[in-house]
């Protein structure tokens, strides 16, 4: 609820014309006016073993800042139950130089199951230049989680505080980015399962499909661009979890734009912690 006051702070007095009345939308003409300077994301995930997950991500431009709503699906197997989840998020832009942010995201309750989570971010830009330019970027979150404990199959509660963070470096078509994260909890976490997507918690792709309480983690991203319409981003990511139990993710994704369209795929290779996967993605994105 404390969120939800903060995002309204933030977003109604920029929202009032100079007479203190709502603003008007910039174009009422057309009956899908409400998606004026607004992005749509729909993606899909097809693994191993019946695995598959589902994403439809919304942003929009508005009072001086950013929107996002998200809402996933995953299904682990073929005989497992579907875990949906839904977040909210508002970034702003303080300075040229300055992004400030808040999150939040649930986990709706599926076999005794539930989450709820609030974060902020923020990104700095320390160098630019027309040779290149250099973000640092920090996230923090808080997760509330009711997983399972294996050993009984009783609910069991824990308190997941993640510091997630990096520096990204942009030169012309090619972008870098190296980053990392740490997390505390209130309990042991060995032998206790939670479906809450480490995606959710950093905000970065190279965490997608990947659950669990992850103590640490490292990896870094590289992107390239050709003629503002092809891309090809490559990314690694190592987790740790409970007892050196290690997890790892590469991901191959290619794009391309046509017109205000993106198209993308790629697979992603998941080795190590709860088992092997190979995944296939697909999803086409829109701008308004």
């Amino acid at each position: 609820m404390l969120l939800m006051l903060l995002i309204l702070r933030l977003a109604i007095p920029a929202s009032l014309s100079a007479g203190g009345h709502p603003a008007v939308p910039p174009d009422t003409t057309g009956s899908l006016w409400f998606l004026h300077g607004s992005e749509t994301e729909a993606e899909l995930f097809i693994g191993r073993e019946g695995y598959r997950h589902a994403g439809l991500n919304f942003s929009r431009k508005a009072w001086g800042g950013t929107f996002g709503i998200s809402a996933h699906v995953v299904q682990e197997s073929f005989d497992e139950p579907v875990f949906p989840s839904l977040g909210l998020e508002l970034r702003r832009e303080l300075s040229d130089r300055l992004e400030l942010g808040v999150f939040t995201f649930g986990y709706l309750p599926t076999e005794k199951q539930h989450a709820w989570a609030v974060g902020a971010h923020a990104t700095h830009a320390v160098h630019a230049s027309e040779a290149a330019e250099i973000r640092l970027f920090a996230n923090s979150v808080y997760a509330r989680v009711q997983a399972t404990d294996l050993a009984t199959a009783e609910p069991v509660r824990v308190g997941h505080g993640m510091i997630f963070g990096g520096v990204q470096v942009e030169s012309g078509s090619f972008t870098a980015t190296v980053f990392g994260s740490r997390s505390g909890f209130d309990r042991e976490t060995h032998g206790i399962e939670t479906h809450v997507d480490l995606g959710e918690m950093t905000h970065f792709a190279a965490y997608e499909n990947t659950d669990g309480f992850a103590s640490s983690s490292l990896g870094a991203e590289v992107t390239a661009s050709w003629n503002e319409r092809f891309a090809l981003t490559a990314t690694y990511a190592a987790m740790r979890f409970d007892r050196h139990s290690a997890r790892h993710s590469a991901v191959l994704r290619p794009s391309v734009r046509v017109g205000r369209f993106e198209l993308f795929s790629g697979v992603q290779l998941l080795r190590g912690g709860r088992g092997d996967n190979d995944i296939v993605m697909a999803g086409i994105g829109r701008r308004w």
